[in-house]
């Protein structure tokens, strides 16, 4: 994801979060305004109202979070927690794979009702940039396409085993200590993952042009913008439409491998793991309080 793709998506944070850690969970929503000023802060330099305008928005966002989001999160932690271990059974259901394209539709519903918040958010701070800050921005962002083009230069073996790496310490966060043979089974099908940080860069370097010439133009092609924050998968060359697909059913089939491997110590982990997560969106619904004060737009909207 690129630089002001996350930028428009700020609230994601919050959802990783929730998924992946637990008793920090509280405190990194509590402070999620904090964690997106900070974030935004590594690609620019913001004015005063800038900040008031981001700190506004994002609790805005949030308090709509608590409010509208949790409760759906709530119940499907407490379901997938009821699936994951039943002591009345001798033998666990196996996930299936319809499964899981249900539960994979309902995290993408959820992303696609935040970013509908998020993106306006994003074309607003956007468009408040002056010459420098857009410069900034762009200078920031070709750092990381360094970054990415060094990884490219990688041996591809040893990004896999990185990436696996990475992977095992998320799951063991949920479900505890791996076996030897999950290790192995993680490993093994990042060695089919596709690698493609080079294109990657490219396209970003061609989106970020796009971005400018939106930002530029007179007046402001807000529309275009909002269509560059978020792209659909079609938008997206042909090549990495395919790469995208033949990595999706990659990790797809690892999390049904993986899920469907656990012992019964683990599953009993990844059940309080989940009943541990549903009630901290309970305790963070029961906290939200009063609206906060809705945040007045940088750049007015056109008539």
């Amino acid at each position: 994801m690129n630089g002001l793709s996350k930028l428009c998506t700020c609230a994601l944070i919050v959802v990783t979060t929730l998924v992946s850690s637990g008793c920090g969970v509280k405190l990194a929503y509590n402070n999620g305004d904090r964690l997106v000023r900070w974030w935004v802060d590594d690609y620019i330099d913001m004015t005063g109202e800038q900040r008031t305008y981001l700190n506004a928005a994002t609790n805005d966002l949030l308090y709509w979070h608590r409010t509208n989001e949790l409760e759906g999160y709530r119940q499907v932690f407490l379901q997938l927690a009821d699936n994951a271990y039943n002591p009345q059974l001798q033998t666990q259901q196996p996930l299936t794979a319809p499964q899981l394209q249900e539960l994979i539709a309902q995290f993408e519903d959820w992303g696609m009702r935040i970013g509908e918040r998020a993106i306006p958010i994003a074309v607003q701070m956007l468009l408040s940039l002056s010459s420098a800050q857009l410069e900034e921005f762009a200078a920031n962002l070709e750092e990381e396409n360094v970054e990415y083009l060094e990884e490219a230069q990688q041996d591809p073996e040893e990004r896999a085993q990185e990436m696996a790496k990475d992977y095992r310490k998320f799951v063991s966060r949920l479900v505890g200590r791996l076996t030897t043979q999950q290790r192995q089974l993680v490993l093994d099908h990042h060695a089919r993952l596709v690698i493609f940080e080079m294109e990657t860069v490219a396209f970003r370097r061609q989106w970020l042009r796009q971005v400018e010439a939106a930002v530029s133009a007179q007046p402001p092609a807000r529309e275009k913008l909002a269509e560059l924050l978020w792209l659909d998968e079609e938008d997206y060359p042909e090549e990495f439409q395919a790469v995208f697909e033949r990595n999706e059913e990659v990790y797809q089939g690892l999390t049904l491998d993986l899920l469907n491997s656990l012992n019964t110590k683990q599953r009993k982990r990844f059940q309080q793991r989940l009943r541990t997560l549903a009630k901290i969106c309970q305790e963070l619904i029961d906290e939200a309080g009063n609206p906060p004060v809705a945040p007045q737009p940088l750049v007015p909207e056109p008539d």
